[in-house]
């Protein structure tokens, strides 16, 4: 059954490219492709969205790759698909993002996971531009206010066949 009031009118302009719900369910993000912002929504218990005071929020870069959020829900990881990830901490009251610094990943970012316990995000690197190399992963650990700092010997090698070209990142428990 259609939600009532959908299709539900963009923040701004842009596009859609990927959607995160926070895990109590009652906010929604969009990364927007083209848009170099993220809109924000309020979920009702009948599934309408409200856009939240303040959003779209900025962000840096307009071709995300990713968005994902951590399982306790404090934090929304956005993967900007030339360079960067950054990291928002999510005010869990009235779910605006609050951001931290981006971080430069590997060459040609382009999907994102964070581990079950919320503690340490993964970015799948596949260096095809400018200069072609490896295939790697990056891996940050989040702080208590989303400031993401990098694991000890970051980036990492997978061994994966000649040619091959993953296209998501799955942490398992």
């Amino acid at each position: 059954m259609p939600v009532p009031g959908s299709p539900f009118a963009i923040q701004g302009f842009g596009q859609p490219i990927t959607l995160a719900v926070e895990p109590s369910g009652r906010f929604l993000y969009a990364a927007n492709f083209g848009a170099a912002n993220i809109s924000s929504y309020r979920i009702s218990p009948n599934g309408a969205l409200a856009p939240l005071a303040g959003s779209p929020t900025p962000v840096g870069g307009a071709f995300y790759q990713a968005i994902t959020l951590d399982p306790v829900g404090g934090f929304l990881e956005v993967l900007e698909g030339e360079s960067g990830l950054v990291s928002f901490h999510i005010n869990n009251t009235i779910g605006i993002l609050e951001s931290e610094p981006e971080i430069v990943t590997g060459n040609d970012p382009f999907a994102l996971a964070v581990d079950p316990l919320g503690k340490f995000v993964y970015v799948a690197n596949a260096n095809r531009t400018p200069n072609i190399g490896p295939i790697s992963l990056s891996g940050y650990q989040i702080g208590p206010k989303g400031a993401l700092k990098t694991v000890p010997g970051s980036p990492f090698v997978p061994s994966v066949p000649t040619g091959s070209f993953p296209t998501s990142v799955v942490i398992a428990r």
